[in-house]
């Protein structure tokens, strides 16, 4: 592998800095290795000990030194994430990358906090804006040291030609675009559907929960809905990842040093551009480090649907468990969120500890606080709970000034800003963007005098995601999270609970849109008929103590049956439930559950789904031009009990068959070519309910077009099976198809032996979309989301926890916790999350000890 000097110095940086001898707080052992520090901005002495899974123990002298030391840290470990996260939130790539990023840029701006600052820090509690300011404090001090050459650079910069920036506070709540998880893009889908084939017909591609019945909200036209009007949505929230232009017409690997256009001085003028977009990875706005460039992407249209066609499940499980049904007779909480997979990991684990706090678990490592983890009271957990929290509004604009949009029968000006972006090797590019009264204008239809805009919770004050976490995390009780959660605003969560008292709960944590008029599943008229006003935090539910013992939830709909839904309309549009009900099948089941037995569910891999098709299955008689392979899958799934586990043949072609054909060949025959390339494997659901119970949608038989379209399926998943594992059916394993894959946004960048540095896996995997285990994947079979985080809490007893996070925890490629827990994330296995300080001591790998800089 051909490295430039500044990688060199990098890793001989990295390794030399391991081997300073210096004293410490305790007697560590011999093997652990041990460093000092001078940091500017650090008040009084600390310590960091880093243990041997990869997870920072940060013991300062004050509460706000913790915080800044989690900065500190989180640069220390996850510099180019953190900075790739900020510059692509901030509507900044262009300065570091070059002229094709502008119009993400742009696009970026579009959803930024623009509001009052002051209401957005009071809307966090007493600590928000402390912790923010600390937080940042602590990564500006590391950076500082590495634009002044006295710490290193990480090898993506060097990759990419740039160096890291210096934060502002603001920054950290003022970019929401990477917490946009709601349903634009299913409304504009509902309304290509509703044009065409009237709204009814939309039930196929997304089932709506609790029942309810759609309707086109007054002066809505769904046929003026253009399918590319979600442009800048897509622009804003895309992964980052980086391409050499033309790469692929070009022989060998990148360039490397030696070529004059590798890592000493960066890339050559202009050979940065955004790659292309997996068409077939799963949809999710919530990313590692976001957004890519609309000009080599595929154009929106196409996008929409090809990424209608490949949407998976994301989400999250978690439960909290009595002592009553516990074998130690301690709570036991569990949780293991659901988020596009990376490297690093978009988790990171660390330990706070100050005389204020002593709080351990994962947060976003470009944020302050712990948002899912404990401390010495209380455990706390989260997954989506699926308020809609956006909308999209249709305007007239007037013919005479298109930069009025018609509202309350008057003529209002639009906010237009001016702004600048910065172009490395380039000079400044202006842009426009334009607001009205709801959000940012997204589409302007100029040949029609409309224009469309994007309204969301996120421009609310206090709704920057997941940093509401500094506010409940040091809660003592379950007073006190309840009392922190009614400030938690966004994302939308189920918030589960335990305390060393015994106690368990869950409480959502949520701003909520309250539509008196209209129910949110469509575009509406922007003239003033449909305006928000937001839900009383005591009209969401929670429970405390639930006679059953147990609470879990996996974003399936889970509103209490008496709940007034129709009142409070908080969304309609929830996951497949066969998480969740496979896991409260376990936890009925077992009231002597254990840490391990919740590890083990937590990777189970009975998928509910692939049991309803067993069923399907049952009665199928196959027609005669049937090839014997066809019938021996037939026989091999009927006779199979739903596990997708990585040894099963069953599992093989019935996840081929589940995923990318059952509504390949169903969606045609209901909705007609054209439309059925909107329907994605999240109407998986609609397909499975209707081939259970067959109406007229199947026409005049209905019995003969199930079996007809079961069929064709299972005879394209045969084929494609047998394409990737050969003709042997007793050869074939779901392993060998499924595997977990992490590739670093800067991978094509590098040389051959760089680049498979940068990446980790393949890995074998078991589990599925449908199962606890929560395995999503792409046409390619490749996992793309899931839980590359997962915790288990023994609560009381809190050294016993247990956790995962892949590939690693750190963000450096050359250092050992860039994959080491990658093997045991594919496994099922976990590490301790030791949290007294004599654990912490016993497991100690490497320790920091910091004094501040005169």
């Amino acid at each position: 592998m051909q490295m430039s000097k500044r990688a060199a110095l990098f890793v001989l940086s990295a390794t030399v800095s391991t081997l300073v001898l210096a004293p410490a707080h305790a007697e560590f052992a011999s093997a652990v290795t041990q460093e000092t520090r001078n940091v500017a901005g650090l008040e009084q002495p600390a310590e960091i000990i880093i243990d041997q899974w990869g997870v920072p123990h940060i013991y300062a002298g004050t509460d706000r030194d913790a915080m800044f030391l989690q900065g500190y840290n989180a640069a220390r470990d996850r510099l180019w994430q953190i900075d790739l996260w900020r510059k692509r939130g901030l509507g900044q790539l262009s300065e570091s990358f070059g002229k094709s990023f502008v119009e993400q840029d742009r696009a970026a701006r579009l959803f930024l906090y623009r509001g009052d600052m002051e209401a957005e820090w009071a809307a966090y509690g007493p600590n928000g804006r402390s912790s923010a300011e600390a937080f940042v404090g602590g990564v500006n001090a590391y950076v500082q040291k590495v634009l002044d050459g006295e710490l290193p650079t990480p090898i993506e910069f060097d990759l990419t030609g740039s160096t890291p920036a210096l934060w502002s506070s603001e920054d950290v709540v003022r970019i929401r675009s990477h917490g946009l998880t709601r349903n634009a893009s299913s409304e504009v889908s509902r309304s290509l559907i509703a044009c065409e084939e009237g709204i009814d017909a939309d039930r196929l591609r997304q089932k709506l929960e609790p029942d309810w019945t759609p309707s086109v909200p007054e002066g809505l036209d769904p046929c003026t809905i253009p399918e590319d009007l979600l442009a800048d949505y897509t622009l804003a929230t895309q992964n980052v990842t980086f391409a050499i232009p033309d790469a692929a017409s070009q022989a060998g690997p990148a360039p490397s040093a030696d070529s004059g256009t590798g890592a000493d001085d960066g890339p050559a003028k202009d050979t940065l551009t955004p790659a292309d977009p997996d068409p077939a990875a799963p949809e999710s706005h919530e990313n590692n480090d976001s957004s890519g460039d609309q000009e080599t992407r595929l154009d929106p249209a196409t996008f929409l649907r090809t990424t209608a066609a490949n949407v998976q499940e994301i989400g999250s499980n978690n439960w909290t468990i009595a002592p009553s049904r516990t074998a130690t007779g301690r709570p036991i909480l569990a949780n293991d969120p659901h988020r596009a997979h990376g490297v690093p990991s978009l988790r990171y684990v660390v330990h706070l500890n100050s005389p204020g706090m002593s709080v351990i678990g994962a947060g976003e490592p470009a944020l302050p606080g712990v948002s899912i983890g404990h401390n010495g009271k209380i455990g706390f957990g989260l997954t989506i709970f699926a308020v809609d929290q956006e909308d999209i509004y249709v305007y007239d604009l007037n013919p005479d000034n298109p930069d009025q949009y018609r509202y309350q029968g008057e003529w209002i000006d639009m906010e237009i800003v001016s702004d600048s972006v910065n172009v490395r090797d380039g000079g400044p590019v202006d842009v426009e963007m334009r607001f009205t009264r709801h959000g940012p204008v997204i589409k302007v239809d100029a040949e029609n005098n409309r224009a469309f805009a994007f309204r969301s919770v996120w421009f609310e004050p206090g709704t920057s995601a997941y940093f509401g976490s500094v506010d409940y995390m040091g809660a003592q009780n379950w007073d006190e999270f309840s009392s922190a959660m009614e400030r938690f605003s966004t994302p939308s969560e189920n918030q589960v609970y335990a305390d060393t008292e015994g106690n368990i709960g869950w409480i959502v944590g949520a701003i909520s849109p309250l539509r008196e008029n209209w129910d949110g599943l469509l575009p509406v008229p922007g003239d003033g008929r449909y305006e928000w006003e937001f839900l009383e935090r005591d009209k969401l539910p929670s429970s405390y103590n639930p006679e059953k013992g147990w609470f879990a939830t996996a974003n399936q709909m889970n509103l209490p049956e008496d709940y007034p839904y129709e009142d409070y309309k908080l969304g309609f549009e929830w996951s497949d439930p066969s998480r969740y009900d496979r896991i409260a099948q376990v936890l009925s089941e077992d009231d002597q559950m254990t840490l391990a037995g919740s590890m083990a569910l937590q990777n189970d891999d009975h998928s509910m789904m692939q049991r309803r098709m067993v069923a399907l299955l049952q009665g199928l008689s196959l027609p005669e031009t049937a090839s014997p392979t066809e019938s021996q899958a037939l026989a091999l799934i009927q006779n199979w009990d739903g596990v997708t586990s990585a040894d099963s043949a069953a599992a093989a072609v019935a996840e081929v068959m589940l995923s990318k054909h059952l509504v390949k060949v169903a969606g045609p025959r209901l909705l007609g070519e054209d439309l059925s390339t909107l329907l994605g494997r999240g109407a998986i659901t609609s397909v499975v309910d209707l081939l259970e119970q067959p109406d007229d949608r199947l026409g005049a038989e209905p019995d003969a077009m199930r079996d007809e379209i079961l069929s064709q399926a299972l005879s394209g998943a045969v084929a494609e099976t047998k394409q990737h594992l050969g003709p042997d059916i007793a050869q074939w394993r779901w392993g060998d198809l499924h595997k977990g894959i992490f590739t670093s946004s800067v991978a094509a960048l590098a040389p051959d032996g760089l680049r498979s540095q940068l990446n980790v896996g393949p890995l074998s995997m078991g589990g599925s979309a449908f199962s606890p285990r929560a395995a999503s994947y792409n046409d390619a079979f490749e996992v793309t989301s899931g839980a590359s985080f997962r915790m288990v809490l023994d609560v009381g007893n809190w050294d016993q926890s247990r956790f995962i996070n892949t590939p690693g925890q750190s963000g450096d490629p050359m250092s050992a916790h860039y994959r080491d827990l990658a093997p045991l994330w594919a496994a099922g296995d976990y590490a301790p999350l030791v949290y007294s300080r004599e654990a912490v001591e016993r497991a100690a790998h490497h320790v920091i000890e910091l004094t501040p800089e005169n």
